[in-house]
């Protein structure tokens, strides 16, 4: 027996290690003349190696041999049940996962409901997840952090978000992936600022993002808050040194180009130590999606030099950027290089071929590749119709659509939209009605293209009470939306109707174009109701209107000018307003008003360059001297982050006041450089000049930034000691939090008690630092008084 028993052992540790180098081949072919041999042996019968079979062929790809051997094991064990099952999850078979878990006869355990919760977000089945959560519930499985991460991420994906969090809330530890499902579930079901919300949460139970949370933070930040957060994030990267990982390096381009910050993204790409295909890919994207079309092709090129060639993601842009610019040289080039890479028969490059020759006119070229795709879908039609409405083929379109209908497919809400266009100018209302039944029938959600497309058929059809409906209905409505109804009513008269949707349009915010301002002139055919139009653009801040009025007019003053520059300061048009300051240079004398609000404008970080422009203008013009000028200068540099300038004019100022001395002080304080926030103090005490509460605020930000409590603690006492200031609750709040986050939870609780009335920041940040630092009982008997 034990002779038998020790051959036994060593042919199992034989087939054993055939699976093993089976698996490390990943060869089909190979593992089932492993499998062969095996049930040759007899060894099949040996509980282990069905599992281990199951495994193997899983990996290799073969789910139909692994659920074969699923079917010759007659008493599965559970590890058998949770081997079919992640097998049926990994080759992409998430129903069969599902069908097998509800055929199980053993209970499951972390393991079997994990590949369930996967399964069922591959089939967005969110009743299978919720059974397999009551699952967990009825057996009484306990919920760990990774068990916890895998059912935050369930509920996030399928957007049951409450559920989710009620489930990363009930987690006793929470680790950087479950905050990471959370966060994720977050961003992709558009609440980008619970993301960032949410971050400083995770921050503050003492967890720091990793790569793939700033990932995801980056791509919240493309909510539109680049300039403020995601400039800080990057600022953030760079200290932890990350900002060279390709994948950061990419995400970091893509969220500034999105917002139009071509600079950023270019310095982001030129600083990268090494340029894969990815990258190159994401910056040529970057142009095409800022409509930089020419820099996009020259990058295309130089990534030619470096020896990469494009792939099928790149040929994308490029074909996207040959379309929109109507370069249709350039796309047969494209053209040609993607046929050479066998990439001409791939469907989304047929798409956009099809849509790049379209949109450059070259409808036959378009039609031949169209006719061409072997197996098209719903976006192969829409741009074969879309290319023929573009260029006033109506008739074609419509003759299309009803092709692709008897062909059995289904149209999209763009299609739908091509069409509603072509009804529209081609003046038939009764098949734009069809359309319009056709939409409601489908219950498309409510898209704004879509609304759009309905309100400009009835429009051009002048159904201006079916147009008028349709814009009511409108939840959301863009300066498409007021184009077409406004045109309809100036078409017909209807002046104050007109002004109505004009007042409308101030009120929910939409800027009128050039179009809507052309259609209400020729509403307004008296000169009264002509002047009322022009001073409600001016009183709205519609800028490109007001220019319009403006270039009406013969010889405009200086009062004029001021108004137009002040109006694109105030919206941030700082290059606009230059050039305006530029041309009105050689037509009238500018004053000292119109520089002064530049100025201010120009008060922030990213506008170095027109700053120092209008400060040489400044300079030319002689009014630098002027106090108030020379001041709001200092403060521009000191707001731009430039303290170098800043620092050069303050030197060469011959008399230097509290307010020269206060910009510099505040540029100082916002750098957190508290050597030259004391060297500065210093000198304003040697001058004579006392502090204001608005400089000793900075000065305590300064301290809170640096993390210096001993300077911070004497600046405070010496509002009261040196200056005759009362603090006010800005500055308790200053240095309540810097004790609190250094740890100092008794000193912040005996300076609370001092404070003129509650702060319910300080206590929040007590309460914080309870958390960080102090055990709960002794910490709890300091915050109660003050949290009661």
């Amino acid at each position: 027996m034990r002779l038998i028993g020790v051959e036994t052992t060593s042919l199992r540790e034989r087939v054993f290690a055939l699976l093993q180098v089976c698996s490390e081949k990943k060869d089909l072919g190979a593992s089932r003349d492993a499998y062969a041999l095996i049930i040759k042996g007899g060894f099949d019968s040996i509980k282990v190696v069905g599992d281990h079979l199951i495994r193997l062929f899983a990996l290799v790809s073969s789910l139909e041999d692994a659920l074969y051997i699923f079917s010759q094991i007659h008493e599965p064990s559970l590890y058998t049940w949770n081997s079919i099952i992640s097998a049926s999850v990994q080759n992409g078979n998430p129903q069969q996962a599902l069908s097998i878990y509800y055929s199980m006869s053993t209970p499951p355990d972390k393991i079997t409901i994990s590949s369930v919760l996967r399964a069922s977000i591959a089939a967005q089945d969110i009743e299978a997840g919720k059974n397999a959560h009551n699952q967990v519930v009825v057996q009484g499985i306990s919920l760990d952090f990774v068990f916890g991460s895998t059912l935050v991420d369930f509920y996030s994906k399928l957007g049951t978000l409450d559920e989710a969090w009620t489930v990363f809330n009930a987690l006793m530890y929470r680790d950087v992936v479950t905050w990471g499902a959370m966060l994720s579930g977050f961003l992709q079901h558009g609440q980008p600022e619970k993301c960032l919300m949410y971050l400083e949460f995770m921050r503050q139970e003492g967890i720091q993002p990793n790569k793939v949370i700033f990932i995801l933070i980056l791509q919240a930040v493309n909510n539109g808050r680049v300039p403020v957060h995601g400039m800080a994030i990057h600022a953030e990267l760079c200290t932890v040194g990350l900002e060279k990982d390709l994948a950061i390096e990419s995400a970091l381009i893509e969220m500034y180009s999105k917002h139009g910050f071509l600079e950023e993204a270019e310095i982001v790409f030129k600083s990268a130590d090494s340029l894969d295909l990815v990258l190159w890919t994401t910056f040529i994207g970057t142009y095409v999606h800022c409509q930089k079309h020419q820099l996009a092709f020259k990058v295309y090129e130089e990534m030619l030099v470096k020896g990469l060639f494009p792939d099928k993601v790149t040929f994308l842009f490029l074909l996207q950027a040959c379309g929109n610019e109507g370069n249709v040289l350039r796309g047969l080039e494209i053209h040609e290089k993607v046929t050479l890479s066998g990439l001409d028969k791939d469907l989304s490059i047929e798409n956009t071929l099809t849509c790049m020759y379209a949109k450059c006119g070259y409808l036959d070229q378009a039609c031949r590749i169209f006719d061409q795709i072997l197996f098209r879908d719903e976006i192969s039609w829409a741009a074969i119709i879309a290319g023929h409405v573009d260029f006033g083929h109506y008739h074609r379109a419509i003759e299309l659509y009803i092709i692709m209908h008897m062909e059995g497919f289904c149209p999209t809400t763009s299609v739908l939209a091509s069409i509603l266009n072509a009804c529209a100018h081609l003046a038939i209302v009764d098949e734009g009605r069809l359309i319009h039944d056709l939409i409601t029938k489908l219950n498309f959600p409510n898209e704004l293209y879509v609304e759009n497309s309905l309100l400009f058929m009835y429009a051009r059809c002048n159904k201006l009470l079916d147009a008028q409906y349709i814009f009511v209905k409108m939840s959301t409505k863009d300066i498409v939306t007021y184009t077409s109804l406004i045109s309809a009513f100036a078409d017909n008269g209807w002046v104050h109707d007109v002004l109505n949707l004009l007042n409308l349009m101030q009120v929910e915010g939409v800027d009128p174009d050039e179009g809507i301002f052309i259609c209400s002139l020729v509403a307004c055919a008296n000169a009264r109701a002509f002047q009322e139009v022009m001073q409600m653009y001016m009183d709205c801040g519609m800028l490109q209107d007001a220019q319009a009025v403006f270039n009406l007019i013969a010889g405009p003053d200086v009062v004029l000018w001021s108004v137009l520059i002040s109006g694109y300061n105030k919206h941030g048009k700082v290059s606009v307003a230059v050039d305006l300051v530029e041309e009105m240079l050689t037509k009238v004398e500018p004053d000292q008003i119109a520089y002064l609000s530049l100025l201010q404008v120009c008060c922030g970080v990213g506008f170095i360059k027109q700053a120092r422009l209008l400060h040489s203008q400044i300079v030319e013009s002689g009014l630098n001297y002027m106090p108030s000028v020379h001041s709001t200068i200092l403060d521009m540099y000191t707001k731009c982050g430039s303290m170098e300038d800043a620092h050069r004019l303050f030197i060469r100022a011959k008399e230097k006041d509290l307010v020269s001395w206060g910009c510099m002080l505040a540029g100082y304080a916002m750098m957190g450089d508290m050597r030259l926030v004391n060297e500065c103090l210093e000198n304003m005490e040697r001058d004579g000049l006392k502090l204001t509460r608005t400089r000793f605020t900075s000065i305590l930000h300064a301290c809170s930034h640096a993390g210096a409590l001993t300077d911070a603690w004497h600046h405070f006492q010496c509002m009261g000691d040196g200056f005759d200031l009362v603090p006010s609750m800005d500055h308790y709040d200053g240095i309540l939090d810097l004790l609190s986050r250094v740890g100092h939870v008794k000193h912040a609780c005996d300076l609370l008690q001092t404070a003129p009335v509650p702060s319910n920041f300080g206590e929040t940040s007590l309460f914080a630092s309870y958390r960080t630092y102090g055990d709960e009982e002794s910490s709890l008997s300091l915050i109660t008084p003050y949290i009661s």
